[in-house]
């Protein structure tokens, strides 16, 4: 080897011993990590409250025998209103006895109130109570404040619809209301001019 060729490595050499300590820095730099305390905020969801507006009911309208039936309309008749519905803006209707073995006329579909949220979207369902002497399908609508619309609820549709925004002139933010009618059917003769009830469910959580 000439005297050439090992200046050359000497170069060399020095060179990497500088570039070594560069090399070794990034590695020795996570050394100085921190750590940092953060904060988060939230509010909780007001609790939802179901109340009930107007009964429901179909009047003297069945006949005594066993598996007789008779159906309520929501959306058929002209007992619901406006302030039923709980908005301006729809096409209230309701009452009419349609189905069955009723006796005609028209009877007074149940108004319930939900209250959430200004705005929230929850879903509503219902489900039939447990028969005894009358067994009850309850088939009904609820008011989506979008559109305002008129979505369909029985027990095999759980819409998910939108509170009101804002106070109005039939309740206050954060409400829907249910219209609500659906099938009786006897489960047993029935005793003529004797009252006769049962009972089902609204459900309602936030999505």
């Amino acid at each position: 080897m000439n005297k050439g060729e090992i200046m050359t490595n000497f170069n060399y050499l020095q060179n990497f011993k500088k570039a070594l300590p560069l090399l070794i820095l990034p590695l020795a730099h996570g050394a100085n990590a921190t750590d940092v305390t953060a904060s988060l905020t939230f509010e909780t969801l007001p609790v939802i409250t179901i109340v009930e507006e107007t009964p429901l009911d179909f009047g003297p309208v069945l006949s005594l025998a066993q598996a007789d039936s008779c159906t309520l309309s929501a959306t058929v008749g002209s007992i619901i209103v406006e302030a039923d519905d709980g908005i301006t803006g729809t096409t209230p209707a309701g009452g009419d006895l349609t189905a069955g073995t009723c006796s005609g006329g028209t009877a007074q579909p149940g108004v319930y109130t939900i209250t959430s949220v200004a705005s929230a979207d929850i879903q509503v369902s219902v489900t039939a109570g447990a028969a005894t002497e009358i067994a009850f399908t309850p088939v009904g609508v609820v008011i989506n404040s979008t559109g305002p619309a008129r979505d369909a609820i029985d027990g095999t549709t759980s819409p998910t619809v939108t509170a009101s925004a804002t106070l109005n002139a039939y309740t206050s933010a954060g409400t829907n209301r249910v219209i609500m009618g659906g099938t009786i059917v006897n489960q047993t003769t029935l005793t003529s001019g004797a009252p006769y009830s049962t009972t089902f469910d609204i459900d309602v959580v936030y999505q």
